[in-house]
Order: structure tokens, then C-alpha cells, then sequence
């Protein structure tokens, strides 16, 4: 009885420590531009965002995302990713690998990343603190870009120039499987992107990342076994820019199908749809309809998401995998 008293305690500690942070950021100024890609799917995309996620869904885990931006404008936004993560150690940690590649016009960012988290188990939660390494790769084809002087000090304008930076994040994830808190920090060691050696005195690029700080909080609620509504919250803070806050609501029908509307706010409205086959594959689609200015400008925004998650050898008669959340209600849902 003393050792679920501890657990209970620890739960809403935690709980009400990551209520203070998002409601912080909420009350934080509209204040450099957004650096890091967009998922219009935040939720299933949360292995991008947030180290701590490795090794919380199953076994072993692969997720793809393709995003194409603003449609209908010449060189607008497309993101491509791809994240492999895994539980070992039964279920203690989680280590993963991603990358990303984010091209927009003359310019493309890529990042690879290797994640480990380690997990702490509670009476119905786990906690996973995670962290990890970023390879950076920015460049600029300045062959691209139309100046009025056709002499620039920052990039050369007659070739592709291409640097390595290190990074690294860092992030919180509590969860079971009827919610989760979540709370990351990307770019935490702020490199700077230079194309030029310090000895060059006339060149210099000073592109400087910006801590990019995520605050997640979601929801599954049932009135009855077959439908499952999914609600999940994002907040990103990232220096100079304007707050972003997305609220996403998913509607499950026996855990095969779902249909939800996602709200960006000040920005877009996103409609989308999945289906889930033989409990270990996932698909997913979404299409956002843009309500800022923009929208006289572009034809939308498409995302499709594909997913293999599995437990490998369990028994694919057990609904549940009780062993991990004493008061499981859900299956697991990507």
C-alpha cells in the first residue's frame, strides 16, 4: 500500500509540473524563424520531436512521414523522414535513429540523429528521459538565387556550399496508454552554420540555430469499446517566432479506422484519415486547408504517414500488453 501511495504521488507531481510548463508557454510572447520541419500528424510524427519517445511503443517501431507544403508555390517546403526505434533491456530503455531531409527553394537542411532513453516504470506509467546526438547538414545552392549585386559575403552565388554541424536534444515523455505528457528541447547547443573558415575575414555565414522548445499533452477517452476519441494538444516556443499551438482530435472506430480535424492556430485547418492492417501496419493521410493570407496563394498541404510497429513473437491473441500498464483500457494505437 506505502509503495502505490508513492506512485500516485509521483503521478501528479509530474502531472501538475507539466501543466505549469505548457500553461508557461501559453503566456509567453509571440517572439528568428521557426528552423525545424512540421507535421501537420504531430502526434505519430512524435519521435521527431522528442528523444524521449524511443523504445515507448512497441518492440520495434518504423515510422515514415512525407510532407508537401504550400502547393501551388514554386519551391515551397517539402519534408521527407524516417525514424527506427526499439525497446530492449524488457522494456527498461529505448534507442532510435532518425533522419530528416527539409527542402525549401535554394536551400536544404538534413539531420540524422541516434536517441537513447531511459525508462522508469510506475504502477500504471512509465517515464522516459531521453536524449540525443544530431549530425546537422545545411546548404545552399546559390546558383539559385537572383541578386540585384552579384556579389554576396555570406554565400556564393555561382555554387552549392554545404556544412556539418553537431547537435543535440533532449526530452521528457510520461505516458500510458490512455495519455501522455510530453515536454523536448531540439537544438540545444545552438551551433552556427558557417560556410567559410574563421581565418576568412571577407566571408562569413552566420546561420544560428535556436533552441526549439515542444510541450505536448493528449487524452484517449470511450464511452464504449469501438470508439476511441483521441485528443492531443502541441505548444512550440522558438526564439522571435510566434507561438504555434495545434490541438488534434481523432476519432477511432475498433481501433481499424479513424477520421480527426486538426486546428493550427492563426493558420490552418487539417483534415485526416488512417487505417490500421492486421494490428502492425498504418497508414494515414492528411490534407490542410490554410486560413492565413496564404491561402490565396497555394492549393494546401499533403501528408502521408506509413508506419510497421510490432511486438515480434507475442501471442497475437492478446489484445493487451498487460504487463506494462496495470489498468490498461486501449490496444496500442500509433
Amino acid at each position: 500500500m506505502r509503495n502505490h501511495k508513492i506512485n500516485i504521488s509521483l503521478y501528479k507531481l509530474f502531472f501538475i509540473s507539466i501543466c505549469i510548463s505548457l500553461s508557461a508557454f501559453c503566456l509567453l510572447p509571440s517572439a528568428m524563424s521557426q528552423q525545424m520541419p512540421y507535421y501537420s500528424q504531430f502526434k505519430p510524427n512524435n519521435i521527431m520531436l522528442n528523444p524521449g519517445v524511443a523504445g515507448t511503443k512497441r518492440i520495434i517501431d518504423i515510422r515514415t512521414d512525407y510532407h508537401n507544403q504550400w502547393t501551388g508555390f514554386d519551391d515551397a517546403p517539402v519534408t521527407t523522414s524516417f525514424a527506427a526505434n526499439g525497446r530492449i533491456l524488457n522494456g527498461t530503455m529505448g534507442i532510435g535513429a532518425a533522419f530528416f531531409s527539409d527542402k525549401t527553394g535554394p536551400s536544404k537542411r538534413s539531420d540524422m540523429s541516434f536517441a537513447y532513453s531511459y525508462h522508469a516504470k510506475f504502477d500504471d506509467v512509465e517515464l522516459s528521459a531521453g536524449i540525443a546526438w544530431h549530425l546537422l547538414t545545411y546548404s545552399v545552392d546559390g546558383s539559385k538565387l537572383h541578386m540585384h549585386v552579384p556579389f554576396d559575403n555570406t554565400i556564393d552565388l555561382y555554387q552549392s556550399q554545404k556544412k556539418k554541424v553537431n547537435d543535440a536534444s533532449a526530452g521528457l515523455y510520461f505516458y500510458n496508454d490512455r495519455f501522455h505528457l510530453g515536454l523536448s528541447m531540439l537544438n540545444l547547443l545552438e551551433p552556427t552554420v558557417n560556410y567559410y573558415p574563421q581565418s576568412d575575414t571577407v566571408h562569413k555565414t552566420k546561420i544560428h540555430m535556436v533552441p526549439h522548445i515542444y510541450g505536448s499533452v493528449g487524452y484517449n477517452w470511450s464511452g464504449n469499446s469501438d470508439v476511441i476519441w483521441e485528443n492531443s494538444l502541441q505548444v512550440l516556443y522558438a526564439q522571435a517566432n510566434p507561438m504555434s499551438i495545434d490541438y488534434n482530435l481523432r476519432v477511432h472506430y475498433k481501433q481499424k479506422v479513424f477520421g480527426g480535424i486538426s486546428v493550427r492556430l492563426r493558420d490552418a485547418i487539417s483534415l485526416q484519415i488512417g487505417a490500421t492492417f492486421k494490428e502492425d501496419f498504418h497508414i494515414s493521410y492528411s490534407y490542410d486547408i490554410v486560413t492565413s493570407p496564404l491561402r490565396a496563394f497555394e492549393a494546401g498541404t499533403h501528408e502521408i504517414f506509413l508506419a510497421w510497429s510490432s511486438n515480434i513473437n507475442q501471442d497475437k491473441k492478446k489484445k493487451y500488453d498487460s504487463s506494462r500498464f496495470k489498468k490498461q483500457k486501449y490496444g496500442f494505437m500509433f
